[in-house]
């Protein structure tokens, strides 16, 4: 199994799972952890032991699953993260396919593009000015995206086009985390304050801490986050609906599940769009091209 682990035939959420079910089978720690693949010393806890190996959990994870050892719950946490995981790189290899095309056409532009540019004229110019202000507005964004997961200031969920997709990356991932630790018994309280870490977004983690006081003073838990705008409609609506018959675990599932579904589906419009620009980028700079070679033999024909 070492050897499995060196050359990466197991997968993190493998590992997990292994762990989980060793632990379930009422494995000790010290020989659920071995099975796993998990060096080290695991007298402060195996989710200690997981944060200080090679499983590329943050913080966050690793505090997650620390509160649901503490409570007993640890091997549905594991099995939960392990699914989170397996999702959470799902959705990166399917946005690196998505994105395969458009990059490839946009390699091709700018092969293109070189070729327009030394042939000179206005054409040349208007175009090299096109497709620099497009490269400009795509660094622009990746940028402010960087900037939006440390500035409370720069909110990307009131940015046009791509909000809610902003929403629904910030929701996911908090509501998951309350589902795994609400589950393994919690307080709403305490299980709100690690969730929020999980957030990638520094504004919504900004609101979503405005819930704290307010559920430190007792209120609800779904009035405490509609107070401060950090849910959305649809995710507060379940959990109003749930709270007062005492179904929040399920309903934080359910929330969770909603809007990883809308996640996906909003990824994928996205990347269908940003391929029909590319696309008619694309055959633009193929007729802009077509037009300066072949315009003189049209000019001579008559043709134009």
């Amino acid at each position: 199994m070492a050897l499995l682990d060196g050359i990466g035939l197991r997968s993190a959420p493998d590992r997990l799972e292994e762990l989980a079910s060793a632990l379930d089978a009422g494995l000790s720690a010290a020989t659920a952890a071995t099975a796993a693949g998990i060096r080290g010393n695991i007298a402060e806890g195996v989710s200690g032991a997981l944060g200080r190996s090679k499983f590329g959990l943050a913080e966050h994870e690793v505090e997650l699953l620390a509160a649901c050892e503490r409570a007993g719950r640890l091997p549905d946490a594991l099995r939960l993260l392990a699914t989170v995981i397996r999702k959470r790189t799902e959705r990166r290899r399917n946005a690196a396919r998505r994105l395969a095309y458009p990059t490839l056409l946009v390699a091709f532009a700018c092969i293109l593009l070189v070729t327009v540019v030394k042939s000179g004229g206005p054409t040349a110019v208007v175009t090299a000015v096109l497709v620099g202000a497009v490269l400009a507005a795509a660094v622009g964004g990746g940028l402010r995206l960087r900037r939006a997961r440390r500035d409370p200031g720069s909110d990307p969920e009131r940015w046009p086009i791509v909000g809610k997709l902003c929403r629904d990356a910030s929701e996911a991932p908090y509501l998951t985390a309350m589902h795994a630790l609400h589950g393994a018994g919690v307080g709403l309280r305490d299980a709100h304050a690690i969730a929020v870490r999980s957030v990638p977004f520094a504004a919504t983690r900004a609101r979503l801490l405005l819930a704290g006081p307010l559920l430190a003073a007792g209120r609800g838990f779904s009035e405490a986050l509609g107070s401060t705008g950090a849910l959305g409609r649809e995710s507060l609506e379940i959990l109003e609906r749930a709270e007062p018959i005492g179904g929040l675990e399920d309903a934080f599932a359910r929330a969770a599940l909603r809007r990883g579904d809308a996640l996906e589906r909003g990824l994928d419009r996205a990347s269908h769009a940003l391929g029909g620009i590319a696309y008619a980028g694309s055959a633009l700079l193929v007729f802009v091209v077509f037009l300066k070679f072949y315009g003189g033999w049209f000019s001579s024909a008559g043709l134009r």
